[in-house]
């Protein structure tokens, strides 16, 4: 059987070019359907994954940009008085909902966190290992402060480097963490109150 190609061309060569051409030599050299079918799966395993990433793309663009608009319609629907209709009155009580919003949030994860101080509390200020469910409930609650605290890394950090290391807590230390990571919290939430007074 001769070869498709000549031997100075392969098949890169053809890649983004036209397929008619290939097609036209798979079928001449050939002879049959065979050799197009042979040629339809290779263009197909050459293109099909550039089209399946631009079509992920357009889909993950398109769902973002109507999830987002959503969002922003819900909250102008729900924040803005309805005499109020110029941009920047719509921007000031959207944002003014999503401070209050976030500050709720924060004001539920200081009082979660104040929970798991008081069953550690209860614990004694022995020095044993922190362990159990326990443990869980205070490395959840960490993990829970963190995703809060996102958008300001200024109190991320250091929310993040509380005393004590987060994998080998004692009780006592892990009293301390959690003290000085609500005392974070609070600060935040003292912010977002003078935010919203201005």
């Amino acid at each position: 059987m001769a070869p498709i190609l000549p031997k100075d061309q392969s098949l890169q060569d053809h890649r983004g070019g036209p397929p008619d051409a290939l097609l036209a030599k798979v079928v001449a050299a050939t002879g049959g359907p065979a050799a197009l079918v042979a040629c339809g799966l290779l263009l197909a395993g050459l293109e099909l994954p550039r089209l399946i990433r631009q079509r992920r793309e357009i889909f993950k663009a398109e769902v973002i940009a109507a999830a987002r608009d959503a969002v922003i319609n819900e909250l102008a629907s729900q924040a803005v008085p309805r005499q109020s209709t110029s941009p920047g009155g719509i921007l000031r009580a959207v944002e003014t909902r999503i401070h209050s919003d976030e500050r709720e949030k924060l004001i539920g994860l200081l009082e979660d966190g104040r929970m798991v101080q008081a069953r550690l509390r209860e614990r004694g200020y022995e020095n044993t290992e922190l362990r159990g469910e326990l443990a869980v409930d205070v490395g959840k609650w960490e993990g829970m402060g963190l995703a809060a605290l996102v958008n300001r890394p200024d109190y991320l950090r250091e929310f993040r480097n509380a005393p004590g290391d987060p994998q080998f807590l004692s009780t006592s230390e892990a009293y301390r963490r959690v003290e000085h990571q609500l005392g974070v919290l609070e600060e935040v939430i003292q912010d977002l109150e003078v935010t919203k007074k201005r």
